[in-house]
C-alpha cells in the first residue's frame, strides 16, 4: 500500500503504451495528451 499525499496528482493511461520509449518519449506522450508544451513546469502554490 502507498502513502500518497493529498495534493498529489496521478494520471492514469486512457490508451496502450510502448514502454520501450525511453524517460523523455514516455514523457512527451503524457506532455502532449495533458496539452502542454515540452519542459515547461506548472508552478504550484507554496505549502
Amino acid at each position: 500500500m502507498l502513502s500518497v499525499p493529498g495534493s498529489s496528482k496521478i494520471f492514469v493511461a486512457s490508451a496502450p503504451v510502448d514502454f520501450r520509449k525511453s524517460h523523455d518519449g514516455l514523457a512527451a506522450i503524457v506532455e502532449q495528451a495533458i496539452g502542454r508544451e515540452k519542459g515547461t513546469v506548472e508552478k504550484r502554490p507554496a505549502l
